[in-house]
């Protein structure tokens, strides 16, 4: 079964590819299993936030290296699944403020900036899971990886 849109295992556009990724202003996340666009289980290219997780396979990478790789890959499916929850809670606050009979223009701006604080974890997180990853590769990949262009 292909990653992405359609049944099958994984998620579908509503989940961390749709409404999540517009929340993250198009970062990161497309349609399918935590914006992967690939076949199988798992994750496909989209995961890191562009083509850059599915680039690391043109790198003939070792088997240790994709140990390593898929390890911090996890860490960040963790640290996403944690942070979409809490972007869900804000979000859900935020529109019963927005949505209220009498608004409360500071209330709604304070809880838009909790909302933003959370989405700006989540960027740190794939940025932190980027520089881990090419902490991984050797000088050659990773000059390798930045002719593919950046990820």
């Amino acid at each position: 079964m292909m990653g992405g849109y359609g049944p099958g295992y994984g998620m579908g556009p509503g989940m961390m590819g749709g409404m999540m990724g517009h929340m993250m202003g198009g970062y990161g996340m497309g349609p399918g299993m935590m914006g992967g666009y690939g076949p199988g289980y798992g994750m496909g290219p989209g995961m890191m936030g562009g083509a850059g997780y599915g680039m690391l396979y043109q790198l003939n990478l070792s088997p240790e290296q994709w140990a390593k790789v898929n390890a911090i890959q996890q860490d960040l499916a963790k640290k996403n699944w944690e942070l979409a929850g809490r972007m869900r809670d804000e979000s859900f606050k935020l529109h019963e403020l927005a949505a209220a009979d009498k608004r409360d223009r500071n209330a709604i701006m304070g809880q838009y900036k909790k909302l933003q604080d959370v989405r700006l974890q989540r960027f740190q997180a794939r940025l932190d899971a980027q520089e881990k990853t090419e902490g991984v590769l050797t000088k050659e990949q990773k000059q390798q990886l930045r002719r593919f262009g950046s990820w």
